[in-house]
């Protein structure tokens, strides 16, 4: 079913184009219906159309907000709990941030080529503004910068506290980050294909250090924080692969 995941991947996009040509055809049946001229056939097979495109819709918001999806949102929710209660006092939840970035193969900008890219597709995030647009995940500067892609490729839940000043140019790509973020770690996201292949990454990031979100003891990632990141992201990895095997 790639058609209906490429649809999945545009919900905003597709729900106002249903909506738009609902009204349209909604409309015109009114207008013949008002102007007291007989209708032709073609012209009542108007409000039929109308209707199954209400339809149309009504399923597609149902088959992109399905059970898994709120589910991943609620462990997402849990892992920003567990995180500010065995961090230092005084954090809050509009302090840290979750992400599933899931690898997809898409245009990081309008004039480049299709490559493979990490696409923020879950999060748990204060406000609503949100990150948006494809990390690629095989430039050099992404790699080296971008935590939840270092992470990616070599395969171990990473912390880092990337500096703001170095973070690599966005020019001519579509990803946009809407939150400063001093600290961050992130693992690596498997499915359960056979071999296992890593699909995308789960990421928490903070306004505050590592050392206050206790993420980091002296040179390596906190236990505790790798071992809720680990069942987090294989709980996410199965209900993703479910998810998959089901479309």
């Amino acid at each position: 079913m790639a058609i209906l995941r490429l649809l999945k991947r545009h919900t905003a996009i597709v729900n106002a184009l249903l909506t738009f040509a609902s009204a349209v055809f909604a409309g015109l049946w009114v207008n013949y219906l008002s102007s007291g001229q007989p209708m032709t056939d073609r012209e009542h097979a108007l409000l039929p159309v109308a209707v199954l495109l209400v339809g149309a819709q009504c399923w597609f918001i149902y088959s992109t907000s399905r059970p898994e999806r709120r589910v991943i949102r609620e462990l997402l929710d849990l892992g920003v709990r567990f995180f500010i209660a065995h961090a230092r006092p005084g954090i809050g939840a509009a302090e840290v941030r979750a992400f599933v970035h899931l690898c997809e193969k898409m245009r990081p900008g309008r004039t480049l080529a299709k490559q493979r890219c990490l696409m923020p597709r879950y999060w748990s995030s204060p406000g609503a503004v949100r990150d948006f647009g494809a990390i690629p995940l095989d430039a050099e500067s992404f790699r080296k910068w971008y935590v939840n892609v270092l992470a990616f490729h070599e395969q171990q839940t990473l912390c880092r506290e990337p500096d703001l000043v170095a973070r690599p140019s966005d020019d001519g790509l579509d990803v946009r980050v809407h939150f400063s973020a001093r600290s961050v770690i992130s693992t690596p996201v498997w499915s359960r294909a056979t071999p296992p292949a890593v699909i995308g990454t789960l990421t928490f990031d903070s306004a505050r250090s590592l050392a206050e979100m206790n993420w980091q003891d002296a040179t390596a990632v906190n236990a505790a924080a790798q071992d809720m990141l680990h069942a987090l992201a294989d709980l996410i990895g199965k209900i993703l692969s479910n998810e998959e095997d089901a479309a």
